[in-house]
């Protein structure tokens, strides 16, 4: 077996379809890469380190870089030497830990490198005064593809971030927004490779509108337009989704009220 190690610090077990990892199986976990990079590091002794050759930067991989000393910018795998074919003569004589301990070494690595990350963008936001003007998300999950899934209320932030941080907010949402049509629901205002962010649909409309007159106090014209577009689309999806729920309603009613007669 093998731990993977996302580039949004997710992890997950990885199982051998036989006995220990095929050429194939390695190869297929990166087969989105012209080429794969392999590594040995001391602190953990027994295992193999592979990962894609690639810089680009909006997938930077923090934690396995500080795991590794290395600028890596892919999803990583640690995979132990128990779990790699003995005949390509890649693993250590004496195996000092066992799968089981492996695991345990390698996610608790992982946990405290996040942690110190975490502590150290904290201790950077506290000096600069800047933790009250960032956006505030609830933690909703994990979707299917390995995504982090957080939700953005708009109720639930603070009035610093209204003053300070909106406007450079309001920025990077109508930047997605304009690429990426949302005509369903949940209502995404991000998404990279990492993260989904989203907005209940009861919120929607007063985010947009919050939008609007942000770019309206900037006299940026064009792109309110575009914004009162969103609304507008917006708008009338809903209005029909209502219009279909409360027929439904009403067919569900007459059906009830048959039955009981």
């Amino acid at each position: 077996m093998a731990v993977k190690l996302y580039t949004n610090g997710l992890t997950e077990e990885y199982r051998p379809k036989k006995l220990v990892f095929s050429e194939e199986e390695l190869l297929d976990i990166f087969k989105d890469f012209d080429n794969i990079k392999t590594k040995r590091i001391l602190p953990i002794i027994n295992t193999w380190i592979i990962y894609g050759d690639d810089k680009n930067l909006d997938n930077y991989n923090r934690i396995a870089s500080v795991i590794t000393k290395d600028s890596i910018f892919t999803d990583v795998l640690f995979i132990h030497d128990s779990e790699i074919d003995p005949t390509w003569n890649m693993t250590d004589d004496i195996i000092y830990k066992s799968y089981d301990e492996f695991y345990v070494i390698i996610e608790k690595l992982i946990t405290d490198v996040a942690e110190a990350i975490l502590a150290e963008l904290e201790e950077k936001d506290e000096l600069y005064g800047s933790i009250d003007s960032l956006p505030q998300f609830s933690e909703l999950g994990v979707t299917s593809d390995k995504k982090l899934l957080f939700g953005f209320n708009p109720n639930m932030q603070t009035t610093q971030f209204y003053k300070q941080g909106f406007q450079h907010f309001s920025e990077k949402v109508y930047k997605y927004l304009s690429d990426n049509k949302q005509n369903k629901e949940p209502f995404k205002i991000y998404e990279d490779n990492k993260a989904i962010i989203i907005i209940e649909t009861p919120n929607v409309k007063s985010f947009l509108l919050s939008l609007l007159n942000t770019f309206k106090e900037n006299e940026e014209y064009e792109i309110c337009k575009d914004i009162s577009n969103m609304i507008s689309d917006w708008n009338k999806k809903t209005n029909k989704e209502t219009k279909i729920n409360n027929k439904n309603k009403e067919k569900n009613n007459l059906s009830d009220n048959k039955s009981n007669e």
